[in-house]
């Protein structure tokens, strides 16, 4: 989920670096974005940010670009 969403644009660049070094030990591809639910951490507040990026406006999983007004 984590590289799609930084893959395709959803994701802004300063939150996916500060993520992945401060919270993922700079390896993206194994760091568990749900493991920080229940905690109250930066990591949890980043992960929050993470997945509101890539839900908030994607109701159509097949037209990620679409404006979310619609």
């Amino acid at each position: 989920m984590l590289t799609y969403a930084y893959g395709h644009g959803l994701l802004d660049e300063g939150l996916w670096h500060s993520f992945s070094k401060k919270c993922c030990k700079g390896c993206i591809d194994t760091c568990d974005i749900f493991g920080y639910v229940g905690t109250n951490t930066t990591c949890l507040k980043f992960a929050v940010q993470v997945y509101h990026a890539f839900t908030i406006c994607i109701s159509n999983p097949y037209d990620i670009y679409r404006n979310c007004g619609n």
